[in-house]
């Protein structure tokens, strides 16, 4: 049985799954993909992704991820 591909968004997902500590403002990423991604950050990322973050409340997002 053939396995079907990954999707382009799949993939991208992954790689900044991958590369979580290098990540940044998210500013401009949609937050069904925030979900996705940053739950995979330790504290200190997750803190520093919300204080660089300038343009866009990732309360909506992180305040699950406090809890």
């Amino acid at each position: 049985m053939m396995r079907k591909a990954p999707s382009l968004v799949d993939l991208c997902v992954n790689m900044a799954i991958d590369n979580v500590r290098y990540l940044g403002d998210v500013g401009e990423t949609d937050n069904h993909l925030l979900e996705r991604i940053l739950c995979h950050c330790t504290l200190d990322q997750l803190m520093h992704i919300e204080n660089i973050t300038t343009d866009s409340d990732l309360s909506p997002v992180t305040d699950k991820l406090w809890k």
